[in-house]
């Protein structure tokens, strides 16, 4: 006699129900510590909150980065595993219960059912051939079996509920999967871009800040902050383009909170923004005698050479320097001698005609200079994961809205009448299953001639 896969150790482990327990609660405990214990921050931070004893032993059972450990990704392994097993032990049966319904059904099992039928018609002018055409137009789209002198129809509809549970395990399956994928083949990352700068390079948000090199140049064409009347800001956006093999693939486009920009899979979040210590500041120097007036755009401590051999460099800069508004110290250096340091002011751009020497210095223009600040992330998985929430829903939908209802109406010939038994079974929602089995009850009493009580319920 074969061995029946419930009886083999193994097989029956894998489709335990404690086991799927206990892994749902494994998992339950291990996303709690992963919310409330921050993820993937530098080894400093977690220093100064733990001992470094405790903390030598949360980094190497990979607290610090749970949802990417080994052993959480193995009991997602052995989740999926689990549910597999439940599918094939019960699957068969489930399947052989739609694909080979019980077609024909005697008089003593028609009494065990929940709700019946049974009555009596008079056979003088209705033969069961007769009979069997009234009720199959009553039941509709009936099949007919025919032996032993007795008909029996049967009707079915919903037959697919009963693999709405299927169809939940294999999302579950399918979601885990795009988890899993995103987990191992994606990735997490930030970068910070000045205005006008570009790179190809992002860091990993691993504790380490691992860099990770692009396939392409990201570049940021343009940064904007507004601000509310009271001083707080409003909004923050980014105009970005990406650049691959010398060319320009994605130009301007504009990046702010919740709307990112998509390229090869990988996604560019406007996440934060950093203004600069030094403002981009726009100098005009020219020689006190007369001559062309050349223009610089620096930033504090640049160190700018002229054309007599000095350089000067800006040493500060104040935004409101006295109620005078914004200034800046310039420091010149001569070839030879001391350095002087004075002060201009964009305001009153003549300010530094009065002082002396070789070069006059006016301040034209101030610009705040901000840093945009990218949330990067790549997750080849999270089409996997949609498509199986989509299943998912498509499965709850069929195991709770949708049930397999059964009749069975059985005729016989009792000597010049005919018997008539109906029996019906659903797999959920009695209640309404019983209101729609009265009316037919009621329709095939009408059709067949026979006026009685409603069908009884035990």
């Amino acid at each position: 006699m074969e061995k029946k896969k419930g009886k083999n150790p193994v097989f029956r482990f894998f489709c335990s129900l404690k086991l799927t327990i206990t892994l749902l609660i494994l998992l339950a405990v291990v996303s709690i510590f992963g919310t409330v214990i921050p993820q993937r921050l530098a080894d400093s931070q977690y220093l100064k909150h733990y001992p470094e004893a405790l903390f030598r032993v949360m980094k190497f059972l990979g607290v610090f980065d749970l949802y990417h450990v080994w052993w959480f990704r193995l009991l997602l392994v052995l989740l999926i595993v689990n549910l597999i097993f439940c599918s094939l032990d019960r699957f068969p049966r489930a399947w052989r219960f739609i694909s080979s319904p019980k077609k024909w059904l005697d008089w003593e099992e028609a009494k065990r059912f929940p709700l019946k039928d049974t009555f009596e018609v008079s056979g003088k002018n209705l033969s069961l051939d007769k009979a069997s055409e009234l009720a199959a137009a009553v039941l509709k789209h009936a099949g007919k079996t025919e032996k032993e002198g007795r008909i029996v129809l049967f009707h079915e509809s919903g037959k697919i509920s009963r693999l709405g549970v299927y169809f939940t395990h294999l999302s579950v399956i399918i979601i885990i999967l795009g988890a899993l994928i995103g987990s191992i083949f994606g990735f997490e990352a930030f970068v910070s871009l000045l205005e006008g700068t570009s790179t190809d390079t992002v860091y990993l948000r691993d504790g380490k800040n691992t860099p990770k090199k692009l396939d392409f140049v990201l570049r940021c064409d343009n940064f904007n902050i507004s601000l509310y009347p009271n001083g707080m800001v409003k909004e923050y956006t980014s105009v970005l383009s990406v650049i691959k093999d010398g060319k320009v693939v994605i130009a301007n486009q504009k990046v702010e909170v919740n709307h990112p920009l998509m390229f090869e899979g990988i996604r560019f979040y406007q996440a934060s923004y950093e203004k600069q210590r030094s403002p981009l500041m726009t100098l005009a120097v020219l020689k006190r005698e007369g001559g062309k007036e050349k223009v610089f755009k620096v930033m504090g401590g640049a160190k700018i050479p002229l054309n007599n051999g000095s350089t000067f460099s800006v040493v500060q800069y104040h935004p409101d320097l006295q109620g005078f508004g914004p200034a800046v110290q310039i420091m010149v250096r001569p070839k030879r001698g001391e350095s002087k340091t004075f002060w201009i002011f964009l305001k009153y751009p003549k300010f530094d005609v009065k002082r002396g020497g070789e070069y006059v210095f006016v301040l034209k223009n101030v610009e705040e200079l901000y840093s945009t600040g990218l949330q990067v992330t790549k997750d080849p998985g999270v089409w996997v994961v949609w498509f199986g929430c989509l299943l998912m829903v498509g499965g709850l939908i069929v195991t709770f809205f949708i049930s397999h209802k059964r009749i069975w109406v059985i005729l016989e010939p009792a000597g010049k009448k005919l018997r008539v038994a109906i029996a019906g079974s659903t797999n959920r929602n009695l209640i309404g299953f019983e209101n729609d089995f009265k009316k037919l009850v009621g329709g095939m009493r009408e059709s067949l001639g026979k006026r009685g009580p409603h069908p009884s319920k035990t």
